[in-house]
C-alpha cells in the first residue's frame, strides 16, 4: 500500500497560520492544498496536475475545485505570493531576505541555495521528501561535504 499526500508531500497543504487565514478570508471553504493546485493547474502549457491522495476525503476536495476548474484571479495569486513570503519566514533560518549571503559560495555552493534548501527541507512535514532534500543532498555529496 502506498501511502501519499497531498501536494508537496503535504507540506502545501499544511500552511502557516496567518496564510490558512488569508486564504479562509478569500474562500472560507476552500482547502490550502486546493490553491496549490489550482495555481499548478492554472499555469501556461499545463495540461495535468496529478496530487497524491491518501483519503477519501482528499479526493473528494480535489474533485469539487477541479470539476468546473476555475484559474487563480489576480488577488489569489496575490494571497500566495504572501503565502509564499510567510512560509520563508517561518523556517528554521527565519528569514525570507537571504541576499546577504549571496557572496558566500562555500566549495562553489550558494549559501542562498543551501540557506533556501535546508529551510524546505526543514518545513516539509517528512524532511526526506521532495526534490530540495535530494538537491541538498547531492550538492553537498559532490562538494565532499557532510563527510566524516
Amino acid at each position: 500500500m502506498i501511502v501519499m499526500e497531498p501536494v508537496k508531500g503535504g507540506m502545501l497543504a499544511k500552511v502557516p497560520k496567518e496564510a490558512e487565514k488569508l486564504m479562509k478570508e478569500m474562500h472560507l471553504d476552500v482547502s490550502p492544498a486546493s490553491w496549490a493546485i489550482r495555481f499548478a493547474a492554472g499555469l501556461d502549457g499545463v495540461l495535468t496536475v496529478l496530487s497524491g491522495m491518501s483519503t477519501l476525503e482528499q479526493v473528494e476536495d480535489n474533485v469539487s475545485f477541479m470539476k468546473d476548474f476555475q484559474p487563480l484571479n489576480d488577488r489569489e495569486k496575490e494571497i500566495l505570493t504572501e503565502t509564499a513570503r510567510l512560509y520563508r519566514m517561518s523556517g528554521i533560518a527565519k528569514t525570507a531576505d537571504f541576499t546577504p549571503y549571496e557572496t558566500i559560495n562555500p566549495k562553489g555552493i550558494s549559501a542562498v541555495a543551501i540557506l533556501d534548501c535546508y529551510n524546505s527541507c526543514m518545513l516539509q512535514p517528512v524532511p526526506t521528501f521532495g526534490a530540495e532534500h535530494n538537491y541538498f543532498t547531492s550538492e553537498k555529496a559532490k562538494h565532499g561535504l557532510g563527510k566524516g
